[in-house]
Order: structure tokens, then C-alpha cells, then sequence
């Protein structure tokens, strides 16, 4: 599992950019159980990219993918 820090700023941009309830947010939950549609679904991949400093040029986020699993994602892609 990632480390808190990460997981903790996908939470709160979640809750503050997207208006997501904090009881519906855990590592099992998945981007598709948010109500994000497409173009929200976007605008949280750039919003990530600003924040840490990432690209995710070439690589899919995915109404499927588990908030813990994306920050797994992020954590390992800060450490290069």
C-alpha cells in the first residue's frame, strides 16, 4: 500500500474539487462507485498531475482502478 500522505491528498481532493462524501472513500473503492463521469475523471488525472508533479502520459486511469491502487500508482511513480 502507498503511503498515507498520498492516499490522504487523493481523498481530500476528492471531497474539496469533486464534492465526494468522505464515507465513500476508501483504498477498495472505485473510481466508477464516485459518480465521476468522463470528464471528471479527467480533470482528477491532471489535478494529480499538478499536485505531484507526475505524468501519466501512456498510461490509463480507469473508472475500474481502486483509489488504493492509484495511489500505489502515484507513490511509485514520485519515487523515479
Amino acid at each position: 500500500m502507498s503511503d498515507n500522505f498520498v492516499f490522504d491528498t487523493i481523498a481530500t481532493l476528492l471531497r474539496s474539487r469533486f464534492s465526494v462524501p468522505a464515507e465513500l472513500i476508501g483504498p477498495g473503492t472505485r473510481l466508477a462507485e464516485l459518480d465521476l463521469d468522463s470528464i471528471g475523471l479527467v480533470e482528477l488525472a491532471v489535478a494529480l498531475e499538478e499536485h505531484f508533479d507526475v505524468d501519466f502520459t501512456g498510461r490509463v486511469i480507469t473508472m475500474e482502478d481502486r483509489l488504493g491502487e492509484l495511489a500505489d500508482r502515484l507513490t511509485a511513480e514520485r519515487a523515479r
